[in-house]
């Protein structure tokens, strides 16, 4: 958060409001993280979020989890306006591909004291480094390798990136959810290191490892022409 303004902002919060408008001029894009909750409890959609996500959290961590913790895509109008996305320590759970719709996104930050995510070099991932969530839309690398601590790459992670012309894989991923790569118009050639056992690269093309489904031919391969393996 800029100061000296911050102050000021995080007041417009107290009775329930969320930044927006006018507001978010004067916060230079930062976007807040903070929630209120209604007199009903959890709205639907949280409801749901709790139900279905809480099932991997401990019973401390359950307890834990409330509107306040939960970003779901119904949280804000326009995610698209956002260059920086600042995630305090009280978030627990994310919707899955949430920030697919953050067009703009130029990178991550995330309070030291979030139990749950990091950021990497603007990028988003788990606590533990073994999940990449989300790298941000317009991030400005052109070329990317994933730490070798990374097991999965989530639904829509890499999604609406602008600047990625090559993205490398490292051994150690395991799965790749849908629509990872989804929207790269720029990217030019995904590798994979040769000793992974879930996924392979040809002529710049991603694979799973057996070759019976193609994952992802780049947006701006420089093949015009091409037919599908057997």
């Amino acid at each position: 958060i800029k100061r000296p303004h911050s102050e000021r902002i995080m007041k417009n919060f107290d009775h329930g409001n969320l930044i927006r408008g006018d507001r978010l001029k004067e916060a230079n894009n930062y976007l807040i993280l903070l929630f209120f909750k209604s007199p009903a409890g959890l709205s639907k959609t949280q409801a749901h979020m709790h139900s279905v996500l809480a099932t991997n959290l401990n019973t401390q961590d359950k307890e834990q989890i409330d509107s306040n913790s939960i970003i779901t895509k119904s949280t804000f109008r326009n995610p698209q306006v956002f260059s920086t996305f600042l995630i305090p320590a009280n978030i627990v759970l994310i919707e899955d591909s949430f920030f697919s719709l953050c067009t703009n996104l130029i990178k991550f930050l995330v309070e030291p004291d979030n139990q749950y995510f990091t950021s990497l070099d603007g990028i988003l991932f788990s606590k533990k480094l073994d999940k990449l969530i989300c790298f941000p839309p317009k991030h400005p690398f052109s070329e990317y390798t994933i730490p070798s601590s990374v097991t999965s790459i989530r639904n829509s992670a890499f999604a609406n990136c602008c600047n990625l012309t090559s993205i490398t894989i490292p051994s150690s991923i395991t799965s790749i959810g849908d629509a990872a790569f989804s929207q790269c118009f720029q990217l030019v050639n995904i590798s994979v290191d040769p000793n992974n056992q879930y996924f392979v690269s040809i002529d710049g093309i991603l694979f799973t490892k057996t070759m019976d489904k193609l994952i992802c031919f780049p947006g701006r391969h420089s093949l015009s022409k091409y037919e599908i393996p057997d």
